[in-house]
């Protein structure tokens, strides 16, 4: 399953995660040890997995574009730290995070190129 990862610096990576070890590879790639699911309600139904710490942290970045993303749903909650990004769909007939497919992927990268020369001033 391909997921997105976007850290507060604004990069940008596609990372490859087995179903198998989807919850440890979530631990490692975004720096907690509790995860947090969120629905981007603004983007039609993508899941954004977040540190549901993250706030309780020692110096907490904000991640501008998922926060951006966010916002729509929650204004008062910054979303902090790297986060992954991936979609909900049935797997053996119950909801469940998958990954992205092609065409979530390059809708990525148009808001990818859009962050890059607004959110993260590159």
């Amino acid at each position: 399953m391909i997921f997105l990862k976007i850290t507060p610096e604004g990069e940008f990576s596609y990372i490859n995660v087995a179903r198998e070890d989807l919850l440890q590879t979530c631990y490692r790639e975004i720096g907690c040890s509790i995860i947090e699911t969120v629905r981007l309600v603004s983007l039609g139904g993508y899941l954004m997995i977040v540190d549901d710490c993250g706030l309780l942290k020692e110096d907490p970045k904000v991640n501008a574009l998922p926060w951006h993303w966010y916002s729509y749903s929650d204004p008062s909650a910054p979303i902090v730290g790297t986060v992954l990004i991936g979609r909900e769909d049935l797997v053996d007939g119950e909801p469940d995070v998958v990954g992205l497919n092609d065409y979530d992927v390059e809708f990525f990268k148009d808001w990818e190129f859009v962050a890059k020369a607004t959110l993260y001033n590159r």
